[in-house]
């Protein structure tokens, strides 16, 4: 009896070692997920600050941007103003009605329309002269929001600037700005079309046909088109008629029946 007891004993002390061990080691593995958990909360509290930081970063460079904007169409619009009054469209009807009214010596004279920023918008001028505040604002808002969506804008829109105003030199470091700042393929295909243009307007006749081929080995769906028609253009300028050729036949072959193959073809005969 003695030895069964004594057995027994040893059997519960075992059973108690047993289960504190267990117990042990489940504290441990509890202190370890509870640090593991504490660990992806702080990183998740991090993230959420940094995001946020990131949003209202963004914000600002987009107010910024949409104030950068409107200085310079305000600034657009007052030298708009310096310029003289065009004469209004013609009304179609009013040449029905032209033979009617000629005898009338009294007949009015066109009306006139003040210029407008419209009108004035690939007007050669002085940017930085003209658009100087307005020009401020966007190089501020490039430089103090890189890396986000107002910043890139910002620097697409200092490009187009200088570009439609007859200044393709200083265009294209903005472009090529804007290349480097874009977030995606189609971002940086529109950036490249635009660099190709600045650089053509430019004289740069290679280095427009590059940035064309980089742009279409994009594969931005929607530029398609207009992209191949300045790749062949690029192609024709730098003398090279065979990969012209081969560029508006793609465009043919790849695009029938749209305006891009009518345009190819167009280029084509222009080649013979």
């Amino acid at each position: 009896m003695s030895s069964t007891h004594v057995s027994s004993g040893a059997a519960n002390r075992g059973l108690n070692d047993t289960v504190s061990g267990l117990m042990k080691d489940l504290s441990k593995h509890s202190r370890v997920i509870i640090g593991l958990v504490a660990g992806l909360a702080a990183i998740g509290a991090a993230s959420a600050v940094f995001m946020s930081k990131k949003e209202t970063r963004v914000d600002a460079g987009r107010d910024a941007l949409f104030k950068a904007t409107q200085q310079v169409d305000k600034e657009l619009t007052a030298l708009a103003s310096t310029y003289p009054a065009q004469d209004a469209p013609s009304d179609p009807m009013s040449a029905l009605s032209g033979a009617k009214n000629k005898a009338d010596s009294k007949a009015k004279a066109p009306a006139k329309i003040p210029a407008s920023v419209e009108s004035i918008a690939y007007e050669a001028f002085d940017v930085d002269a003209k658009v100087p505040e307005g020009v401020k604002q966007l190089k501020e808002v490039a430089a103090k929001y890189p890396g986000t969506k107002p910043g890139h804008l910002a620097e697409l829109a200092l490009g187009d600037l200088y570009f439609n105003h007859g200044e393709p030199t200083e265009a294209i470091q903005w472009y090529k700005a804007a290349v480097d700042s874009s977030s995606n393929s189609n971002e940086k295909a529109l950036a490249l079309y635009n660099l190709g243009y600045a650089y053509e307007n430019a004289g740069q006749i290679k280095e427009a046909t590059q940035s064309y081929e980089k742009a279409v080995g994009l594969g931005a769906a929607s530029l398609k088109g207009e992209l191949l028609l300045s790749l062949g253009r690029g192609y024709k300028l730098d003398q090279n008629k065979e990969k012209a050729r081969s560029t508006y036949d793609l465009i043919i072959s790849q695009m029938p029946n749209t305006e891009f193959a009518r345009g190819a073809e167009q280029e084509k005969l222009r080649l013979e």
